[in-house]
């Protein structure tokens, strides 16, 4: 297993060795699939879908397949002959027919163990599929931080962290996170790059470190989700290090990185 191998490692520079570049989009609707074809891309939907995701795998999930629309999710929940579980979110809530909203605490392991799950969120699975093209695809949340931070530098390519945001607008929530994984990538690597929105975020970052639901309280987001009856979901979103999972987009499929 990857992350027990690197668990207590530092990855120090070779000679030569060209430094790793960190960045960081602030939506996907920046993104050009043409131009990350050779990077490890980090998705961050932190309110909620990648916070969700990581617990689905957690808990034991088979697999999710990430959709864009209800229609493609009743579409492909059909052709699979009704075997899988349908989860998401329109407007932050359970979406009609479908049997899980995007909830945490809806993930849990009498639930998913051993199923797949159907996927549609707003913003999340909207930027797992914008970013397909990406040598690697990995999934991040502040529940498993530091365990993808290390698997991706791992993988031995530039790094891109892209933040799902809000429909096509700027999310706090996320590029908070992404500064964490540029703060983490500093600790682990003697020889990273890290463009200016990548020092943004860990500014951000730095600042609110010490209050993470704090500021997910105080986020856009956040705020609506609390108004909607869903504060109990920010806690659990604000958690840290508390999974070793690293989920992965392979052939269409989001699947843990062990398998």
């Amino acid at each position: 297993m990857l992350l027990n191998i690197c668990s207590s490692l530092s990855f120090s520079a070779l000679p030569n060795q060209k430094p790793l570049k960190i960045d960081v989009a602030f939506t996907p609707e920046t993104i050009d699939p043409l131009n990350i074809y050779d990077k490890s891309v980090l998705i961050v939907d932190i309110l909620r879908a990648t916070s969700t995701i990581v617990t689905a795998i957690e808990n034991g999930a088979s697999y999710l397949i990430p959709v864009n629309t209800p229609e493609e999710a009743f579409k492909l929940y059909e052709q699979l002959n009704k075997n899988a579980i349908l989860g998401g979110e329109i407007e932050g809530k359970r979406i009609k027919g479908f049997h899980l909203g995007n909830s945490i605490s809806e993930y849990t392991s009498s639930i998913v163990k051993g199923k797949a799950i159907i996927m549609r969120t707003t913003n999340g699975t909207r930027a797992i599929n914008a970013c397909k093209s990406a040598k690697n695809l990995v999934i991040g949340c502040f529940l498993n931080k530091t365990a993808c931070c290390r698997y991706i530098i791992e993988l031995g390519c530039d790094i891109l962290i892209v933040c799902s945001g809000k429909e096509g607008s700027f999310g706090i929530e996320d590029a908070v996170f992404a500064g964490a994984c540029v703060n983490v990538f500093g600790q682990l690597m003697s020889n990273i790059e890290k463009t200016d929105s990548a020092l943004a975020c860990e500014m951000m970052y730095q600042q609110s470190k010490s209050d993470i639901l704090g500021l997910l309280r105080k986020s856009e987001h956040g705020k609506y989700l609390i108004n909607i009856s869903l504060e109990d979901d920010l806690i659990l979103c604000a958690k840290e290090d508390i999974s070793t999972v690293v989920p992965i987009y392979f052939e269409g499929k989001i699947i843990n990185s062990d398998q």
